[in-house]
């Protein structure tokens, strides 16, 4: 007699919880530098996609120098949105990324615009 095959359901095991324990909120609070980056990255990907989506599709294209304070606009706007969530008083570490935080979204301001973001001046060729 020929073996034959049994169909046999297989039962889904239970998923276990992961051994590792997730890194304390204190540790990435003291690691000013990711903060910050992920923060200003925050701001200017906000700000490239709100302007990109006011000016998509506008008959009369805008003028770059337009389209670039539109960014710089916006990312304004959600770093005084951020400001004031984060107002609460609060250690030194954290007022030394506020800090640097806005020495850096100052230096990415300037790079947008004097024009030297190619991503922006790209987004602005495929409007």
């Amino acid at each position: 007699m020929p073996n034959k095959k049994r169909n046999v359901k297989k039962r889904l095991a239970k998923r276990r919880t992961s051994k590792k324990r997730p890194r304390p909120l204190k540790k990435l609070l003291n690691d000013r530098s990711v903060l910050v980056n992920v923060v200003r990255d925050l701001c200017y990907r906000y700000g490239l996609a709100m302007a990109r989506f006011e000016f998509k599709g506008k008959s009369p294209k805008p003028s770059i120098d337009e389209f670039r304070e539109r960014i710089v606009h916006h990312m304004a706007l959600m770093e005084t949105s951020l400001a004031d969530k984060l107002s609460a008083p609060v250690g030194r570490s954290l007022e030394q990324a506020r800090g640097m935080l806005s020495t850096r979204l100052k230096l990415d301001i300037e790079k947008i615009r004097n024009g030297v973001n190619a991503e922006v001046e790209t987004i602005y060729d495929s409007l």
